[in-house]
């Protein structure tokens, strides 16, 4: 149930697109960290390859709707930190990850896929996704989470775009890393103290490169620039 309610609410950002507005297709490629118990601020600690799809939709000169899907594996071990208590825990964990998400993107610069001097703009984004895990401990649950992101895109030719983006999850799961129980057994060292804080929920994040190619442009034009009406 939860997976088709993650897709409806992917799938109903897309519904009132018009038959005019362009789109984009294209790969996403970068490194992934995750931040949660285990890692509770150290960013791009354990990085592992993130890649995947991405489908952007150009609304306009200053803004757009894009979906992307991205595979991803997310590691970490408590011997990497200088810290008693998790020393003594010696938790570590590898998790396997998809994540689909939409976001609305607000350019800073009026940026068009095809029209000249318009080639060039930083963005922010943010919307609404979800995903599946898998632990390496056999735990494996579908989660929801809220994406925000940063990043630039640049025209490198008449049909490709280009660009960086940084993203950041956060998510409404503890069960990234893998640590599924409250307290330690009785009698185990720091007996009764918690193992895991379920009230902190997890992050995760992924930096890289994407590129993209248009395949569809509007045809209608404006008759003072003579250029695409969408875009003036």
């Amino acid at each position: 149930m939860k997976k088709f309610l993650i897709l409806g609410i992917l799938l109903s950002q897309f519904v009132s697109i018009k038959a005019q507005d362009s789109f984009d297709i294209g790969a996403f490629v970068g490194g992934a960290f995750y931040l949660g118990d285990i890692n509770k601020t150290n960013f791009f600690y354990n990085t592992t390859p993130a890649i995947g799809g991405v489908l952007r939709l150009n609304l306009a000169n200053r803004y757009a709707v894009r979906a992307n899907i991205t595979k991803l594996q997310l590691k970490g071990s408590d011997l990497d930190f200088d810290n008693m208590y998790q020393n003594a825990r010696m938790h570590s964990f590898s998790t396997s990850v998809v994540d689909f998400n939409t976001q609305f993107e607000f350019y800073f610069l009026d940026y068009s896929p095809y029209d000249d001097g318009y080639n060039f703009t930083p963005y922010i984004s943010a919307g609404v996704g979800g995903g599946f895990l898998a632990t390496d401990n056999n735990l494996s649950t579908y989660f929801l989470n809220v994406p925000f992101s940063m990043g630039f895109r640049v025209r490198v030719s008449k049909n490709i775009s280009a660009g960086a983006q940084w993203e950041f999850k956060k998510t409404f799961t503890d069960l990234i890393d893998g640590l599924d129980q409250n307290t330690y057994p009785e009698g185990a060292l720091f007996g009764g103290k918690q193992k895991t804080y379920f009230s902190d929920k997890d992050w995760y994040s992924y930096a890289g490169i994407f590129v993209t190619i248009t395949l569809y442009k509007p045809t209608g034009t404006c008759s003072a620039y003579g250029k695409s009406y969408k875009y003036r």
